[in-house]
Protein backbone atom coordinates (compact mmCIF):
# COMPACT_ATOMS: atom_id res chain seq x y z
CA UNK A 1 0.00 0.00 0.00
CA UNK A 2 1.28 3.44 -0.75
CA UNK A 3 1.54 6.14 1.68
CA UNK A 4 -0.98 8.67 0.47
CA UNK A 5 -3.93 5.50 0.08
CA UNK A 6 -2.56 4.58 4.02
CA UNK A 7 -2.29 8.41 5.06
CA UNK A 8 -6.02 8.65 4.05
CA UNK A 9 -7.67 5.42 4.88
CA UNK A 10 -6.40 5.64 8.49
CA UNK A 11 -6.45 9.22 8.98
CA UNK A 12 -2.85 9.92 9.84
CA UNK A 13 -1.77 13.59 10.58
CA UNK A 14 1.34 16.07 9.71
CA UNK A 15 2.20 18.37 7.03
CA UNK A 16 4.38 16.75 5.25
CA UNK A 17 6.35 13.08 4.92
CA UNK A 18 9.98 12.29 4.69
CA UNK A 19 9.00 11.78 0.89
CA UNK A 20 7.21 14.61 0.35
CA UNK A 21 10.50 16.25 1.85
CA UNK A 22 12.75 14.79 -0.61
CA UNK A 23 10.23 16.16 -3.27
CA UNK A 24 10.14 19.80 -2.32
CA UNK A 25 14.12 18.89 -2.39
CA UNK A 26 14.38 18.38 -6.18
CA UNK A 27 11.49 20.71 -6.77
CA UNK A 28 13.66 23.42 -5.08
CA UNK A 29 16.42 22.42 -6.99
CA UNK A 30 14.73 22.73 -9.93
CA UNK A 31 12.63 26.27 -9.87
CA UNK A 32 16.42 27.49 -8.79
CA UNK A 33 17.62 27.03 -11.95
CA UNK A 34 14.63 27.44 -13.86
CA UNK A 35 15.24 28.88 -17.46
CA UNK A 36 12.06 30.85 -17.21
CA UNK A 37 12.51 32.53 -13.96
CA UNK A 38 16.43 33.52 -14.77
CA UNK A 39 14.78 34.93 -18.12
CA UNK A 40 12.01 36.85 -16.28
CA UNK A 41 14.44 38.42 -13.35
CA UNK A 42 17.34 39.11 -15.97
CA UNK A 43 14.45 41.21 -17.63
CA UNK A 44 13.17 43.00 -14.68
CA UNK A 45 16.47 44.24 -13.81
CA UNK A 46 17.38 44.95 -16.95
CA UNK A 47 13.98 47.13 -16.96
CA UNK A 48 15.03 48.62 -13.76
CA UNK A 49 18.26 49.93 -14.64
CA UNK A 50 16.99 51.20 -17.90
CA UNK A 51 14.35 53.80 -16.12
CA UNK A 52 17.21 54.66 -13.58
CA UNK A 53 18.68 56.45 -16.30
CA UNK A 54 16.08 58.74 -17.40
CA UNK A 55 16.33 59.79 -14.09
CA UNK A 56 19.16 61.66 -14.28
CA UNK A 57 20.06 65.13 -15.42
CA UNK A 58 20.36 66.12 -19.25
CA UNK A 59 23.67 66.37 -20.70
CA UNK A 60 25.92 69.57 -20.07
CA UNK A 61 26.21 71.54 -23.48
CA UNK A 62 29.14 72.80 -24.70
CA UNK A 63 29.36 75.26 -27.66
CA UNK A 64 32.54 77.32 -28.64
CA UNK A 65 32.08 79.27 -31.43
CA UNK A 66 34.76 81.50 -33.45
CA UNK A 67 33.60 84.65 -35.65
CA UNK A 68 36.02 86.69 -38.18
CA UNK A 69 34.80 89.99 -38.58
CA UNK A 70 34.64 91.90 -41.71
CA UNK A 71 37.93 93.91 -41.88
CA UNK A 72 41.30 93.96 -39.86
CA UNK A 73 39.78 96.45 -37.67
CA UNK A 74 36.95 94.47 -36.57
CA UNK A 75 39.05 91.57 -35.13
CA UNK A 76 38.22 88.10 -34.21
CA UNK A 77 35.29 87.65 -31.85
CA UNK A 78 35.58 84.18 -29.44
CA UNK A 79 32.32 82.81 -27.60
CA UNK A 80 32.19 80.37 -25.05
CA UNK A 81 28.37 78.80 -24.10
CA UNK A 82 28.01 76.17 -21.52
CA UNK A 83 24.21 75.11 -20.29
CA UNK A 84 22.77 72.93 -18.32
CA UNK A 85 19.16 71.72 -18.47
CA UNK A 86 16.99 70.47 -15.06
CA UNK A 87 13.61 69.63 -15.50
CA UNK A 88 10.82 70.31 -12.46
CA UNK A 89 12.43 69.18 -9.05
CA UNK A 90 9.11 67.29 -8.80
CA UNK A 91 9.58 65.41 -11.43
CA UNK A 92 12.82 63.72 -9.99
CA UNK A 93 11.01 62.88 -7.03
CA UNK A 94 8.12 61.57 -9.24
CA UNK A 95 10.72 59.45 -10.91
CA UNK A 96 12.10 58.23 -8.04
CA UNK A 97 9.06 56.82 -6.02
CA UNK A 98 8.41 55.23 -9.86
CA UNK A 99 11.80 53.44 -9.91
CA UNK A 100 11.18 52.09 -6.38
CA UNK A 101 7.61 51.17 -7.10
CA UNK A 102 9.05 49.31 -10.47
CA UNK A 103 11.99 48.04 -8.46
CA UNK A 104 8.80 45.90 -6.15
CA UNK A 105 7.13 45.31 -9.69
CA UNK A 106 9.87 43.03 -10.77
CA UNK A 107 10.81 41.20 -7.66
CA UNK A 108 6.71 40.40 -7.71
CA UNK A 109 6.97 39.61 -11.17
CA UNK A 110 9.70 36.78 -10.52
CA UNK A 111 8.06 35.79 -7.60
CA UNK A 112 4.85 35.20 -9.60
CA UNK A 113 7.41 33.33 -12.54
CA UNK A 114 8.96 31.41 -9.57
CA UNK A 115 5.42 29.84 -8.18
CA UNK A 116 4.00 29.30 -11.96
CA UNK A 117 7.64 26.99 -12.43
CA UNK A 118 7.35 25.43 -9.21
CA UNK A 119 4.14 24.46 -9.76
CA UNK A 120 5.00 23.13 -13.11
CA UNK A 121 7.60 21.15 -12.17
CA UNK A 122 5.63 19.90 -9.25
CA UNK A 123 2.87 18.30 -11.92
CA UNK A 124 5.37 17.23 -13.84
CA UNK A 125 7.20 15.08 -11.24
CA UNK A 126 3.74 13.92 -9.85
CA UNK A 127 3.22 12.77 -13.19
CA UNK A 128 6.56 10.80 -13.22
CA UNK A 129 5.77 9.12 -10.43
CA UNK A 130 2.20 8.07 -11.04
CA UNK A 131 3.81 6.60 -14.39
CA UNK A 132 6.00 4.89 -12.76
CA UNK A 133 3.93 3.22 -10.34
CA UNK A 134 1.78 2.48 -12.88
CA UNK A 135 4.60 0.73 -14.70
CA UNK A 136 5.19 -1.08 -11.68
CA UNK A 137 1.61 -2.34 -12.13
CA UNK A 138 2.43 -3.18 -15.83
CA UNK A 139 5.78 -4.85 -15.28
CA UNK A 140 4.24 -7.37 -12.74
CA UNK A 141 0.90 -7.65 -14.59
CA UNK A 142 3.26 -8.44 -17.98
CA UNK A 143 5.53 -11.13 -15.64
CA UNK A 144 2.39 -12.66 -14.60
CA UNK A 145 0.99 -13.21 -18.12
CA UNK A 146 4.43 -14.25 -19.28
CA UNK A 147 4.27 -17.11 -16.64
CA UNK A 148 0.72 -18.19 -17.48
CA UNK A 149 1.56 -18.53 -20.82
CA UNK A 150 4.80 -20.35 -20.51
CA UNK A 151 2.55 -23.10 -18.64
CA UNK A 152 -0.40 -22.60 -21.27
CA UNK A 153 2.48 -23.64 -23.78
CA UNK A 154 3.06 -26.56 -21.99
CA UNK A 155 -0.68 -27.57 -21.56
CA UNK A 156 -1.22 -26.85 -25.21
CA UNK A 157 1.75 -29.55 -26.06
CA UNK A 158 0.29 -32.23 -24.30
CA UNK A 159 -3.68 -31.23 -25.60
CA UNK A 160 -4.85 -30.00 -22.11
CA UNK A 161 -6.12 -26.28 -23.99
CA UNK A 162 -7.15 -25.72 -27.99
CA UNK A 163 -5.09 -23.70 -30.25
CA UNK A 164 -7.86 -20.71 -28.92
CA UNK A 165 -6.67 -20.44 -25.63
CA UNK A 166 -3.33 -20.11 -26.74
CA UNK A 167 -3.32 -17.56 -29.05
CA UNK A 168 -5.71 -15.66 -26.17
CA UNK A 169 -2.76 -15.64 -23.82
CA UNK A 170 -0.38 -14.76 -26.66
CA UNK A 171 -2.30 -11.49 -27.13
CA UNK A 172 -3.20 -10.87 -23.98
CA UNK A 173 1.16 -11.37 -23.06
CA UNK A 174 2.04 -9.35 -25.90
CA UNK A 175 -0.61 -6.44 -25.15
CA UNK A 176 0.93 -6.22 -21.66
CA UNK A 177 4.32 -5.56 -22.90
CA UNK A 178 3.39 -3.36 -25.55
CA UNK A 179 1.96 -1.08 -22.63
CA UNK A 180 4.22 -1.41 -20.35
CA UNK A 181 6.88 -0.29 -23.22
CA UNK A 182 4.39 2.41 -23.74
CA UNK A 183 4.93 3.47 -19.96
CA UNK A 184 8.88 3.21 -20.04
CA UNK A 185 8.53 5.87 -23.10
CA UNK A 186 6.00 8.13 -21.03
CA UNK A 187 8.10 8.50 -18.49
CA UNK A 188 11.29 9.09 -20.13
CA UNK A 189 9.01 11.52 -22.43
CA UNK A 190 8.22 13.50 -18.89
CA UNK A 191 11.52 13.12 -17.78
CA UNK A 192 12.64 15.20 -20.86
CA UNK A 193 10.42 17.69 -20.48
CA UNK A 194 11.10 18.01 -16.79
CA UNK A 195 14.82 18.13 -17.34
CA UNK A 196 14.11 20.89 -19.88
CA UNK A 197 12.63 23.47 -17.74
CA UNK A 198 16.14 23.41 -16.18
CA UNK A 199 19.15 22.05 -18.25
CA UNK A 200 21.56 23.30 -15.54
CA UNK A 201 20.21 20.73 -12.86
CA UNK A 202 19.64 17.57 -15.06
CA UNK A 203 18.11 14.86 -12.74
CA UNK A 204 17.58 11.28 -13.37
CA UNK A 205 15.16 9.25 -12.33
CA UNK A 206 16.73 7.76 -9.16
CA UNK A 207 16.64 11.44 -8.17
CA UNK A 208 12.82 11.12 -8.13
CA UNK A 209 10.82 9.00 -4.95
CA UNK A 210 8.62 6.81 -6.39
CA UNK A 211 5.64 7.15 -4.44
CA UNK A 212 3.66 11.06 -4.37
CA UNK A 213 4.55 13.31 -1.68
CA UNK A 214 1.81 13.84 1.34
CA UNK A 215 0.60 17.15 1.31
CA UNK A 216 -1.69 18.57 4.09
CA UNK A 217 -5.26 19.30 3.08
CA UNK A 218 -6.35 22.81 4.97
CA UNK A 219 -9.92 24.11 5.96
CA UNK A 220 -11.48 26.14 2.90
CA UNK A 221 -11.14 28.89 5.31
CA UNK A 222 -7.23 28.93 5.54
CA UNK A 223 -7.20 28.50 1.96
CA UNK A 224 -9.59 31.99 1.18
CA UNK A 225 -7.34 33.83 4.01
CA UNK A 226 -4.76 34.28 1.28
CA UNK A 227 -6.38 35.82 -0.87
CA UNK A 228 -4.78 38.91 -0.92
CA UNK A 229 -1.03 40.09 -1.70
CA UNK A 230 0.45 36.84 -0.14
CA UNK A 231 -0.68 35.19 -3.43
CA UNK A 232 2.52 35.50 -6.02
CA UNK A 233 -0.20 36.13 -8.94
CA UNK A 234 -2.27 38.80 -6.89
CA UNK A 235 1.17 40.57 -5.31
CA UNK A 236 2.40 41.04 -8.89
CA UNK A 237 -0.90 42.13 -10.35
CA UNK A 238 -1.04 45.13 -6.82
CA UNK A 239 2.87 45.78 -7.60
CA UNK A 240 1.63 46.84 -11.28
CA UNK A 241 -1.29 48.99 -10.13
CA UNK A 242 1.09 50.85 -7.75
CA UNK A 243 3.52 51.45 -10.14
CA UNK A 244 0.73 52.55 -13.08
CA UNK A 245 -0.05 54.91 -9.70
CA UNK A 246 3.48 55.98 -9.89
CA UNK A 247 3.30 56.70 -13.50
CA UNK A 248 0.79 59.15 -13.11
CA UNK A 249 2.07 61.38 -10.64
CA UNK A 250 5.05 61.23 -13.44
CA UNK A 251 3.38 62.21 -15.95
CA UNK A 252 1.42 65.00 -13.64
CA UNK A 253 5.06 66.30 -12.62
CA UNK A 254 6.01 66.42 -16.53
CA UNK A 255 3.31 69.10 -17.13
CA UNK A 256 5.82 71.41 -15.09
CA UNK A 257 8.02 73.50 -16.60
CA UNK A 258 12.11 72.71 -16.99
CA UNK A 259 15.22 75.54 -17.21
CA UNK A 260 18.24 75.34 -18.13
CA UNK A 261 21.19 77.84 -16.78
CA UNK A 262 24.25 78.48 -18.62
CA UNK A 263 27.37 80.51 -18.94
CA UNK A 264 28.82 82.63 -21.58
CA UNK A 265 32.24 84.04 -22.25
CA UNK A 266 32.70 86.34 -25.02
CA UNK A 267 36.12 87.85 -25.74
CA UNK A 268 36.65 90.51 -28.84
CA UNK A 269 39.47 92.39 -29.39
CA UNK A 270 40.74 93.17 -25.93
CA UNK A 271 37.23 93.09 -24.53
CA UNK A 272 36.02 89.73 -22.23
CA UNK A 273 32.75 89.67 -21.66
CA UNK A 274 31.18 87.09 -18.99
CA UNK A 275 27.43 86.62 -18.35
CA UNK A 276 24.64 83.63 -17.33
CA UNK A 277 21.62 82.55 -18.94
CA UNK A 278 18.41 81.58 -18.16
CA UNK A 279 16.09 79.57 -19.91
CA UNK A 280 12.75 77.75 -19.72
CA UNK A 281 11.57 74.91 -21.22
CA UNK A 282 7.26 75.04 -21.75
CA UNK A 283 6.31 71.57 -22.45
CA UNK A 284 3.10 72.72 -23.95
CA UNK A 285 3.31 69.65 -26.93
CA UNK A 286 5.09 67.15 -25.36
CA UNK A 287 2.89 66.30 -21.95
CA UNK A 288 -0.21 66.36 -24.03
CA UNK A 289 -2.11 63.21 -23.12
CA UNK A 290 0.32 62.10 -20.98
CA UNK A 291 -1.98 62.38 -17.87
CA UNK A 292 -4.67 60.86 -19.41
CA UNK A 293 -2.85 57.75 -21.13
CA UNK A 294 -1.36 56.87 -17.38
CA UNK A 295 -5.02 57.69 -15.83
CA UNK A 296 -6.54 54.93 -18.47
CA UNK A 297 -3.34 52.65 -17.56
CA UNK A 298 -3.82 52.75 -13.78
CA UNK A 299 -7.65 52.40 -14.34
CA UNK A 300 -6.59 48.61 -16.22
CA UNK A 301 -4.09 47.60 -13.75
CA UNK A 302 -6.37 48.59 -10.48
CA UNK A 303 -8.87 46.82 -12.77
CA UNK A 304 -6.33 43.72 -13.54
CA UNK A 305 -5.36 43.67 -9.61
CA UNK A 306 -9.12 43.06 -8.47
CA UNK A 307 -10.16 40.17 -11.03
CA UNK A 308 -6.73 38.93 -9.85
CA UNK A 309 -8.00 38.34 -6.40
CA UNK A 310 -11.44 37.26 -7.30
CA UNK A 311 -9.83 35.04 -9.68
CA UNK A 312 -7.78 33.49 -7.26
CA UNK A 313 -11.12 33.06 -4.77
CA UNK A 314 -12.48 31.39 -7.15
CA UNK A 315 -9.64 28.75 -8.14
CA UNK A 316 -9.60 28.08 -4.93
CA UNK A 317 -13.01 27.27 -4.17
CA UNK A 318 -13.18 25.12 -7.31
CA UNK A 319 -9.78 23.72 -6.67
CA UNK A 320 -10.99 22.47 -2.80
CA UNK A 321 -14.45 21.47 -4.15
CA UNK A 322 -11.91 18.94 -6.91
CA UNK A 323 -9.78 17.95 -3.86
CA UNK A 324 -12.69 17.11 -1.35
CA UNK A 325 -14.38 15.06 -4.13
CA UNK A 326 -11.17 13.03 -5.02
CA UNK A 327 -10.40 12.74 -1.27
CA UNK A 328 -13.80 10.83 -1.01
CA UNK A 329 -13.26 8.60 -3.93
CA UNK A 330 -9.38 7.71 -2.31
CA UNK A 331 -11.51 6.47 0.62
CA UNK A 332 -13.99 4.51 -1.42
CA UNK A 333 -12.14 2.49 -3.00
CA UNK A 334 -9.63 2.34 -0.83
CA UNK A 335 -10.20 -1.24 1.22
CA UNK A 336 -11.11 -2.67 -2.74
CA UNK A 337 -7.86 -1.73 -3.95
CA UNK A 338 -5.24 -0.21 -1.60
CA UNK A 339 -5.72 -3.01 1.15
CA UNK A 340 -5.81 -6.06 -1.44
CA UNK A 341 -3.58 -7.38 -3.99
CA UNK A 342 -6.30 -8.58 -6.57
CA UNK A 343 -3.91 -9.42 -9.45
CA UNK A 344 -2.78 -11.62 -7.11
CA UNK A 345 -5.36 -13.50 -6.03
CA UNK A 346 -7.04 -13.50 -9.95
CA UNK A 347 -3.94 -14.77 -10.79
CA UNK A 348 -3.78 -17.64 -7.87
CA UNK A 349 -6.99 -18.83 -8.14
CA UNK A 350 -6.45 -19.54 -12.06
CA UNK A 351 -3.53 -21.43 -11.08
CA UNK A 352 -5.40 -23.42 -8.77
CA UNK A 353 -8.02 -24.12 -11.67
CA UNK A 354 -11.22 -21.91 -9.88
CA UNK A 355 -11.78 -19.88 -13.14
CA UNK A 356 -11.21 -20.50 -16.82
CA UNK A 357 -8.91 -18.33 -18.69
CA UNK A 358 -11.86 -16.08 -20.02
CA UNK A 359 -12.47 -15.27 -16.71
CA UNK A 360 -8.97 -14.75 -15.75
CA UNK A 361 -8.32 -12.28 -18.42
CA UNK A 362 -11.83 -10.79 -17.43
CA UNK A 363 -10.88 -10.58 -14.03
CA UNK A 364 -7.61 -9.16 -14.63
CA UNK A 365 -8.12 -6.65 -16.79
CA UNK A 366 -11.61 -5.16 -14.28
CA UNK A 367 -8.93 -5.05 -11.29
CA UNK A 368 -5.78 -3.77 -13.50
CA UNK A 369 -8.22 -0.53 -14.74
CA UNK A 370 -9.37 -0.44 -11.31
CA UNK A 371 -6.16 -0.06 -10.21
CA UNK A 372 -4.98 2.31 -12.67
CA UNK A 373 -8.72 4.85 -12.21
CA UNK A 374 -7.22 4.34 -8.79
CA UNK A 375 -3.16 5.61 -9.42
CA UNK A 376 -5.09 8.56 -11.64
CA UNK A 377 -7.08 9.24 -8.46
CA UNK A 378 -4.39 9.76 -6.09
CA UNK A 379 -2.09 11.65 -9.30
CA UNK A 380 -4.62 13.98 -9.22
CA UNK A 381 -5.43 14.73 -5.66
CA UNK A 382 -1.60 15.17 -4.95
CA UNK A 383 -1.89 17.43 -7.69
CA UNK A 384 -4.56 19.47 -6.93
CA UNK A 385 -3.34 19.93 -3.17
CA UNK A 386 0.27 21.55 -4.59
CA UNK A 387 -2.16 23.88 -6.72
CA UNK A 388 -3.65 24.96 -3.89
CA UNK A 389 -0.46 25.16 -1.90
CA UNK A 390 1.41 27.36 -4.66
CA UNK A 391 -1.74 29.34 -5.19
CA UNK A 392 -1.49 30.37 -1.19
CA UNK A 393 2.41 30.16 -0.12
Amino acid sequence: MNKLALSLLLVAAGSLSAGAADFDNIVNLLTAKSYSVNITTAQGQAEYLQALTENNLSDTEVELSHEWGSNADAGNKLILNVSQGFDWPGLYRARSKANRALRERTLADAIAAQSESRLQIEQLLVDIIYQRMTNELLGKVAEGYNTVLKAARQKYDTNNITILDLNKIIIEAADAEIAYAQGIDSVNDLLAELNQLSPDAEISLDDIPRELPLIEFQDEDFYLSHVNEASPEVARAMAESRYSDAMLSVARQERAPGFALGYVMEKEIDATFHGFTLGLNLPIFSSRGKVAAAQAQLAASSAVADQARLNLERKIKADYKKALSLKKQIAAYGPAIALTDNLALIRKAYEMGQCDIDHFFIDMNFFLQAQQNYFDIERQYTSTLLALRNLTR
